[in-house]
């Protein structure tokens, strides 16, 4: 009989293949199990190229130098993702772009993860790196995860070799020692002056307390300060208190902003000194000082999640909240979430901070801000009202006083509008940790008192 006739249509192996796209062993395997299934096989291999360790990148160097750079682009002119794992004791990451330059003329998304540039050896004397970058002409999307930069100033020579990014994201990113850029932005206005970014998320930075603050001062001077659309920001240890100059290139930068942005992941402002108590009526919220523009510019923002650590009293923590939802303007608003971030090593903790007997009472102010005749409008057309608590807990606290806590809250967000409009989403996330000896036995002292 014709095997010919018993051979599977191309049609067919294709989709199949096409199946092993995130698994390059796989696909490794199906180039070498026939001639007509090497083409998509290899096809598959180098739309997204992934470089490990030093030993991946070594053997693609090998691969350049036996076979010749006109060969190779043959496979890597379609790639349109790379991937590189830095290894910490045998940096290679700074070394690709002059390596490969000029071989991945269609690719639009790079991530990094452990690359340092902090070292001279990987900056200077040959000042080509960062020229070689810009070759990357068609990249849009950077993701730079657990990265460490020599000094503010080098991070923003890299990333404004990107010509065309649109979309930057940092994770743990070590920025370096503080620049010149913002304390004499003229001095250096050619950098990031084509940076056009439409989405920027930063979590978690680990570099010196201002370098948030240094980032946002910045992205205002680019032309990204009237571009971006989604903007998240989270910050490193939501257990410390973000400095206020944070807050204010934040607003500066919201300002600058206006109607482009949509979507914003944001620290609930830090509304200068509260100077009355009360109970969360709009004279207790506008004695506040108002040193702030909040929202008030951003009339197309459409999703807001608000984050905030409670560390005072729940009155003034709530008048912070509700000062900036009282700088709303966007009548497109369609989701907000409140993200409250709660460390407790006991049930004092929580009580303390949270005022759980007046639970119920406590959520009162919301409700006059959403049905306030002025305000009430800006949210009358959410489709979905979330809060989400992140519960850190220490594991000497008993599940059943957590559980208790957990309801006792519950029960004063039910009183919320939002419960009747069955928009309303409660989550409760839990994070256990264990106290130092030390603060354990204070903490035992302080239960026994109770």
């Amino acid at each position: 009989m014709d095997t010919a006739k018993k051979a599977i249509p191309p049609e067919a192996t294709d989709k199949i293949i096409d199946f092993l796209e995130d698994n390059p062993a796989a696909l490794v395997a199906s180039s070498r199990v026939h001639s007509n299934w090497r083409p998509r096989a290899q096809w598959l291999l180098f739309t997204r190229i992934f470089f490990r360790d030093r030993q991946a990148y070594g053997s693609m160097r090998r691969v350049l130098q036996s076979t010749g750079r006109d060969s190779i682009k043959k496979h890597c002119e379609h790639t349109t993702h790379l991937e590189i794992i830095d290894d910490k004791t045998r940096p290679y990451a700074h070394a690709i772009p002059l390596t490969f330059s000029g071989l991945f003329p269609t690719l639009l998304s790079i991530t990094y993860r452990n690359a340092r540039w902090n070292e001279k050896i990987h900056l200077h004397p040959d000042p080509t790196i960062f020229d070689s970058l810009s070759t990357f002409s068609c990249v849009t999307t950077l993701e730079l995860h657990t990265c460490e930069f020599r000094a503010f100033r080098d991070f923003v020579r890299f990333v404004s070799a990107f010509r065309s990014l649109r979309d930057l994201t940092l994770v743990r990113v070590n920025l370096g020692k503080q620049s010149l850029i913002i304390i004499v932005p003229t001095a250096n206005a050619s950098l990031g002056k084509e940076l056009k970014l439409n989405r920027f998320h930063v979590e978690h930075l680990v570099s010196e307390e201002t370098a948030l603050t240094e980032l946002l001062c910045w992205l205002v001077l680019t032309p990204s300060g009237q571009t971006v659309k989604e903007l998240q920001i989270r910050q490193q240890d939501m257990a410390l208190v973000l400095p206020m100059s944070f807050h204010a290139s934040l607003e500066v930068l919201l300002e600058s902003l206006g109607s482009s942005i949509t979507s914003l992941d944001a620290p609930i402002f830090l509304h200068g000194i509260y100077c009355a108590t009360g109970a969360g009526s709009r004279a207790d919220i506008d004695s506040f000082i108002d040193v702030n523009s909040g929202f008030n510019t951003n009339s197309q923002l459409q999703s807001l999640v608000l984050r905030y650590t409670f560390r005072e009293e729940w009155q003034i923590a709530w008048m912070r909240i509700l000062r900036t939802l009282t700088t709303m303007a966007s009548i497109h608003l369609r989701s907000l979430e409140f993200v409250l971030t709660i460390f407790s090593a006991s049930v004092a903790d929580v009580a303390g901070a949270m005022d759980i007997a007046e639970a119920k009472e406590s959520w009162a102010p919301i409700n006059s801000i959403i049905g306030d005749s002025v305000s009430g409008r800006y949210f009358s057309e959410l489709k979905r009202a979330a809060v989400t608590l992140e519960w850190h807990i220490a594991d000497t606290l008993p599940s059943s006083d957590v559980k208790r806590l957990q309801g006792a809250i519950e029960e004063g967000m039910k009183e919320l509008d939002w419960h009747k409009r069955d928009i309303l989403v409660i989550t409760h996330h839990e994070h256990s940790f264990t106290l130092p000896p030390a603060k354990l036995e204070n903490v035992e002292q302080t239960t026994d008192a109770m």
